[in-house]
């Protein structure tokens, strides 16, 4: 098994407890997000309540894997495409809405979705890259 892990950064919920310690706008959070690195891959999202009616994207979604993040706004284009096929037919698994940002344990991004084997865990909403075709005698 492979994991995209590392323990150069934060551990994320010490991150997240920075980045709400020191940012006073949606924007700052932002900045420490990009300026802090991932250690692992979650789903996060961040949002300003105080800046809904004045920043452009008041609240983001994040999907994450170690040295990548892909940030999520409300109504983003980018949550329309993803699809899954498990059954051999394809299953749109996102749909951009107007005023929400929101993540299931799927990632919607297509370098992590696209990122080898991987698999998703239930726990937490981690990214894991895992072979299973050892086990399931699958041919992926």
């Amino acid at each position: 098994m492979t994991v995209k892990v590392t323990f150069n950064g934060f551990a994320w919920s010490m991150r997240l407890h920075y980045i709400m310690e020191n940012a006073a706008t949606i924007d700052e959070a932002f900045s420490l997000w990009e300026s802090t690195n991932n250690t692992m891959g979650m789903c996060h999202s961040f949002a300003s309540a105080t800046e809904v009616q004045t920043a452009q994207y008041p609240a983001y979604a994040l999907e994450t894997m170690k040295g990548y993040t892909s940030f999520f706004y409300d109504n983003n284009p980018n949550e329309h495409s993803p699809t899954l096929t498990q059954t051999g037919a394809q299953t749109q698994m996102g749909y951009p809405m107007k005023d929400a940002v929101y993540r299931t344990n799927h990632g919607y991004d297509e370098t992590i979705q696209g990122f080898g084997q991987q698999r998703v865990c239930a726990a937490c909403g981690t990214y894991v890259e895992v072979d299973l075709s050892p086990w399931f005698g699958l041919n992926n």
